[in-house]
């Protein structure tokens, strides 16, 4: 917001010498503005033809330059354009400041801290313990990617040789393993609060459409304040979704194009975006910006590994995300291609993509400089084909999903994901015995606070769970029972 004020004026003091007056170009600026913002809006609303697109355009752009124009020959207009204008400006935002004010009207707001929800973990006996015998803790969330049955059994691709390479290099790897809720969240809400998500149930003040309070426990979670009190450089690597971009506990962020999702979203409905949509042109076209990102993501996190100093890194991947921007040697594709290529295809390349990048990162951390726990763990699976509101090949996710509807296939597809976890052996254990991995997410980060800094965690219960809809996000529902062992 800050942004678009700051343009603003901007714009008005460079057209203030052109027009002569500061109404004028007040005037000028507006009409110039309102262009940008609401030419788009209108497509949007006709959902008209390419052609016609592409004439509304040219329309909306030839009437704004008569306006200027007249406006600068004719000053005694002024007037008349700015009551016009005033007119337009003032009726054009009511359809939106209705709906706002609509979900304000019906939905409850409750600032519930994520720390009430769930509190710190006590600082354990170790923490005095020297730096070196503390390991690096990387935590990689590649979203969507599948376990190997999915794989093989859906979208007929054999993931066997890559498990087979973690587990030469240490990896234990769960087979079949499944979320233990199904969206990302409340899976990395769960993992990163080590603990099922049933506390914010008990918040009668908690709309159960809000997904604010979900969002702060992922944001300001137990993980992170925990290794920050022991004195943990943490780092994190985030997409361009909200929750996970930013970190309050870390000490350095690495996004490509970064920018509040917000912004991301009122770049795309504006002139700007829409011609960066149709030329591809760099960080203003979401489409070329997500995959510089997923390329450079990957640099700088094996530039990290490097880095000699007790550390926690967290990288939320969207390489197994639609959309999926990459053939299967990692090159960007134009949209045109990406979306020729016929099925599963585009996810099963954006899956070998990954392969040999996480192998490159983990050569990287197991060369460096400190023994590291790395979890390569995925917070969901693909969305099932049926589900998607465009064609199968871009798996994109369906808004609004009546989950107690899924049948047991579409929720181990949904729910079924990549994970493995490695273990320095360098390092000693302070656990008094050394737990096998768990079979689920929730009790992964107990089992290493366990083990290395001696933490009274002992594991849960392994449980699967669902929430019933967008409209109920807390209402959830065990579906443990319907999921294949």
């Amino acid at each position: 917001m800050l942004a678009l004020v700051s343009g603003a004026m901007v714009l008005l003091l460079l057209l203030r010498p052109f027009y002569g007056t500061w109404r004028r170009g007040a005037v000028a600026a507006s009409a110039i503005l309102f262009y940008l913002l609401y030419e788009p809006s209108l497509l949007f609303w006709l959902e008209p033809s390419n052609g016609l697109s592409v004439a509304i355009f040219a329309g909306a752009t030839l009437l704004l330059l008569i306006v200027l124009l007249r406006l600068w020959r004719s000053p005694t207009r002024a007037a008349g354009l700015t009551l016009a204008l005033n007119a337009i400006v003032l009726v054009a935002p009511l359809p939106d400041i209705w709906q706002l004010a609509n979900w304000a009207a019906e939905t409850r707001s409750a600032t519930v801290a994520a720390s009430e929800v769930f509190p710190d973990l006590p600082l354990p006996a170790v923490a005095g313990m020297r730096d070196e015998d503390q390991p690096d803790i990387w935590y990689l969330v590649p979203d969507r990617y599948s376990n190997e049955a999915i794989l093989r059994g859906s979208f007929g691709f054999d993931n066997g040789p890559f498990l087979a390479t973690l587990r030469d290099k240490g990896f234990t790897v769960v087979d079949n393993a499944h979320a233990n809720y199904q969206r990302t969240a409340v899976s990395m809400a769960s993992t990163l609060n080590l603990d099922y998500l049933d506390p914010l149930y008990q918040y009668p003040e908690i709309d159960g459409r809000d997904w604010r309070p979900l969002y702060r426990t992922l944001t300001d979670n137990r993980v992170s304040r925990f290794l920050d009190r022991l004195g943990y450089r943490i780092y994190r690597l985030g997409s361009h979704w909200e929750p996970t971009r930013r970190d309050p506990y870390a000490d350095a962020h690495f996004n490509v194009f970064d920018m509040p999702e917000f912004g991301q979203r009122l770049l795309t409905v504006t002139v700007p975006g829409q011609l960066a949509y149709a030329t591809g042109f760099g960080a203003i076209d979401g489409w070329h910006a997500h995959c510089q990102r997923l390329q450079r993501q990957f640099d700088d996190l094996v530039a990290l590994a490097g880095r000699d100093e007790r550390k926690y890194v967290l990288a939320h991947l969207l390489i197994t995300h639609p959309p999926f921007v990459m053939d299967d040697r990692g090159n960007c594709l134009a949209r045109a291609q990406a979306s020729a290529r016929p099925g599963g295809q585009p996810y099963v390349d954006s899956v070998k993509v990954a392969n040999t990048q996480f192998t490159r990162l983990i050569d990287a951390i197991q060369a460096g400089p400190r023994p590291a726990v790395i979890v390569l763990m995925a917070d969901e699976g693909p969305w099932p084909p049926s589900m998607t509101l465009l064609k199968p090949a871009t798996f994109a996710s369906s808004e609004m999903v009546d989950w107690t509807t899924l049948s047991p296939e579409q929720l181990d597809l949904k729910m079924g994901i990549l994970m493995a976890v490695h273990l320095p052996k360098t390092l000693p254990s302070n656990a008094a015995t050394d737990d096998p991995l768990p079979p689920s997410p929730v009790n992964v980060f107990r089992m290493i606070f366990r083990r290395y800094f001696d933490m009274p965690l002992p594991p849960l219960k392994d449980r699967h769970f669902i929430y019933r809809s967008d409209e109920s996000i807390y209402d959830f529902i065990d579906v443990t029972d319907r999921l294949p062992k």
